[in-house]
């Protein structure tokens, strides 16, 4: 019997964390929807053009696209990234071109030095 109640203990318990990461989902969900809503171009157009993301069930204007990979709408979004694993949209941008320049930098400079070196 005791087994039993512990069972049903412990099945409850994990029914709550379900809930609760359910919660947590949610709340995130709306939260990245929320952004998307501070950026209003032209609010006659975007009531036009409302419509309701089929993935995540939020409200998406016209100049906001669901990500598969993240799982969440992204404002503007360019594409995600592998490398950063994140989605490139309007919020980081700028950190990403910033990011490929320098690697472009590092790049030209060590095969500058790699050149010194061989041809000697």
């Amino acid at each position: 019997m005791k087994n039993l109640d512990e069972m049903i203990a412990l099945e409850a318990s994990r029914e709550q964390e379900k809930q609760y990461y359910n919660e947590l989902k949610k709340e995130e969900m709306q939260r990245s929807a929320s952004m998307s809503i501070h950026l209003r171009r032209n609010t006659a157009i975007d009531r036009v053009l409302e419509r309701k993301c089929f993935d995540c069930n939020s409200m998406m204007p016209s100049y906001t696209y669901h990500c598969h990979t993240c799982q969440r709408c992204t404002v503007n979004m360019d594409h995600h990234c592998p490398w950063i694993n994140n989605c490139v949209g309007y919020f980081n941008q700028k950190p990403f071109v910033l990011f490929t320049a320098y690697g472009l930098i590092v790049q030209l400079y060590a095969s500058l030095i790699l050149q010194k070196l061989f041809s000697e």
